[in-house]
This record gives C-alpha cells, structure tokens and sequence, in this order.
C-alpha cells in the first residue's frame, strides 16, 4: 500500500507541488538527468542495433570484432530497457 498522497496537476501553478515529488521519483530511477531543467539536456538512449553477423569464412580479427560488438551490444540494450521501464513506471505514476 503506496503512503504518497496522490498529487492533482491542472495547471502550471501545480507544477510547485508536483516538482518535488516528481524529481525524487526520477533521482530514485536514475532518469532526473535527463530531465533536469537545470542541467544541459542529456539525451534519452536510443535503441541499440544488434552487429551484423560476420559471414562463414570471416577472419579471426573480424569475429573478435564481432564478439567485442555484442557484448558492446548487450550492455547497451539493457541500459536501455533499464530506461524504458523506469521510464514507464514514472508515467503510471503521474497518471495513477
């Protein structure tokens, strides 16, 4: 059971009771530096693409390359989903 006190936000007034709550929420995600007003703007993380296979007969060098790159790959889409679900528990959060 959630101790918060619902907050209603109907105009830019209510921004001053909203901002607090709202960013303690962001810190505890880990996302207000991206939306820190304050702060030069970070961009949120785009969706990695994964490498491209290397063919049958590639060489050692560009199979190495291509392990470095999935594993490059790996930890980049999983800050990435990171940010999205932080993401979308912070909207149902706003819209509760």
């Amino acid at each position: 059971m959630s101790t918060e006190s619902k907050i209603l936000f109907y105009t830019g007034k209510d921004w001053e009771q909203l901002r607090p709550a709202l960013q303690s929420k962001l810190m505890r995600a880990d996302l207000w530096n991206y939306v820190d007003p304050d702060q030069a703007p970070i961009p949120f993380p785009t969706k990695p693409t994964p490498p491209d296979l290397p063919h049958d007969n590639a060489s050692q060098t560009a199979q190495r390359s291509y392990q470095n790159a999935t594993t490059l790959y790996s930890q980049r889409i999983a800050d990435y989903n990171t940010v999205r679900k932080e993401t979308s528990k912070v909207a149902d959060w706003l819209y509760e």
